[in-house]
């Protein structure tokens, strides 16, 4: 299942660290840091998180 972690540069440390945590137990996750942005990207810059879920489900029909 194609799992996206997503999470901004300016994210505070410990949504870093969660991630971190979830990326250790899902090796193949994919990790997106989005430069410039903190928590909450999803309601502040939305264009950019469909971007990246766009790109990550792109590529796992192409591995099909």
């Amino acid at each position: 299942m194609p799992t996206l972690l997503l999470g901004g540069d300016r994210s505070p440390a410990r949504n870093t660290a969660a991630l971190d945590a979830i990326e250790q137990a899902m090796p193949h996750a994919e990790r997106v840091v989005m430069r410039n942005r903190d928590h909450g990207a999803d309601v502040k810059h939305p264009a950019d998180v469909a971007h990246a879920i766009e790109t990550l489900a792109s590529k796992a029909l192409d591995a099909q």
